[in-house]
């Protein structure tokens, strides 16, 4: 599984699983993306994981301080998973780009 993986790539710097139908379940195994503290591009355009995997990704982006593209477009994200994401995006102070297109949200 990816995730495994993921858990021993502490050096990754980018990692794109754009449209891959991850979902909500799958975004709560990306925690261990908080391993990765050298990330600095994260593609997950349409994978359509609402609020609950929005959720899911706060913790391990609060660890990715270096992170300078994420890309969330796409995802039903909704008000709600994206107050969820806020806390930790401010801690991403090397982000430069945001993708939030068509999560409905505000």
């Amino acid at each position: 599984h990816l995730a495994h993986v993921l858990e021993s790539c502490t050096a990754l710097l980018s990692l794109d699983v754009s449209s891959n139908f991850i979902g909500p379940g799958g975004m709560a195994r990306l925690q261990v993306l908080k391993h990765c503290t050298e990330l600095r591009c994260l593609e997950l355009t349409g994978n359509q994981f609402g609020p609950h995997g929005a959720a899911s990704l706060a913790l391990p982006l609060s660890h990715c301080t270096n992170i300078t593209r994420i890309g969330l477009a796409w995802n039903n994200i909704l008000d709600q998973g994206a107050t969820s994401l806020a806390q930790a995006l401010a801690l991403c102070v090397s982000l430069e780009d945001l993708d939030l297109e068509g999560n409905r949200i505000g």
